[in-house]
């Protein structure tokens, strides 16, 4: 694909799980097809893995008998084997599962575990599960002795892993925190601040820091689909007001030095932003202000205070009427 901007805003087109999205307007393009680098020959046996290569490092660890969830297992062929040689491979793979478990890596079984728990709750895509894993089996196997509390470490895994997509999944460290707790886990902010501290001064990682605006498509979504939004302005507006709304608010937000944001949460100011994005839009069309402080708060989940004092500060910097 050569096209390098969106049709529909102008954007800049990035490629994303597989697609070109714009990076404005998300709108998907196209799919993106790759030329694989090596072709199977489903006649010859050893052009494909062997059974029990396992690739994928969060559900199992190494190798294992047959594939994950098989309900029955199979030769490489993909032909059936007798009931006898059947019963010796289930066995078998039933305490490969006990070994796995209760030997010398129930850590890294026990983390994975919860890791993929954590993922399913917060419904995040499966690369940003297994990058997550990557990361903490990498920091591991090299740093085993610094490792105190695993929990943490893989908390701060996801997270690294998820600023790393930027605006595909912008989770705050509250909604992470939240997860883990809501599994029975003492995790908290500031354990997850130390750990990243840590992991900063003795190995090296650095957790990026969010920017206000990896959140702006999500918040945006969060309130075209509230039921109060539908219920109040089912009739006033269309999809067409959301992508303005976006545009106008990355507009403001481009006006804003980055060293005038220091000091305040990303999250929140965004929100702020969504605000005054709103309240620009209905002076240019000579409107009222369709959103109110109360309802993007509300929505938002952000203090009603916090948006008057963000929303203060914008307007020493910009001009909205």
């Amino acid at each position: 694909m050569t096209e390098s901007r969106c049709p529909e805003c102008g954007g800049h087109v990035v490629v994303t799980t597989g697609e070109y999205v714009c990076s404005l307007c998300g709108l998907v393009i196209d799919q993106l097809f790759q030329q694989p680098l090596e072709l199977l020959d489903n006649n010859n046996p050893k052009s494909r893995g062997a059974l029990g290569e396992r690739l994928h490092i969060v559900d199992g660890l190494g190798s294992y008998i047959d594939y994950y969830n098989s309900r029955r297992l199979s030769n490489l062929r993909l032909g059936e084997i007798s009931d006898k040689r059947r019963t010796q491979l289930q066995r078998l793979k039933n305490a490969q599962n006990i070994y796995t478990r209760y030997t010398n890596r129930q850590t890294e079984y026990r983390i994975l575990r919860i890791l993929n728990q954590i993922s399913t709750l917060l419904n995040l895509p499966s690369y940003i599960r297994d990058n997550a894993a990557y990361l903490y089996k990498k920091i591991k196997n090299k740093y085993q002795a610094k490792i105190v509390n695993h929990v943490s470490l893989i908390a701060v895994c996801l997270i690294l892993s998820v600023r790393e997509q930027k605006n595909t999944a912008p989770l705050t460290l509250t909604e992470v925190c939240a997860a883990f707790q809501k599994l029975g886990h003492r995790i908290n902010e500031r354990l997850i601040t130390r750990t990243a501290l840590k992991l900063r001064i003795n190995l090296g990682y650095t957790v990026k820091v969010r920017r206000s605006e990896d959140y702006l498509i999500r918040m945006i979504s969060m309130i075209s689909n509230s039921d109060l939004i539908k219920a109040k302005l089912s009739h006033q507006i269309t999809e067409s007001y959301w992508h303005k709304l976006h545009l106008k608010a990355l507009e403001l937000l481009n006006k804003i030095p980055h060293v005038e944001r220091g000091g305040r949460n990303p999250y929140v100011f965004a929100a702020s932003i969504i605000y005054a994005a709103e309240r620009s839009l209905a002076y240019e069309e000579n409107r009222r202000p369709l959103l109110t402080q109360k309802e993007v708060a509300s929505i938002l989940e952000v203090a009603e205070y916090s948006i008057r004092d963000h929303y203060s500060h914008i307007t020493k910097y910009i001009s909205l009427t």
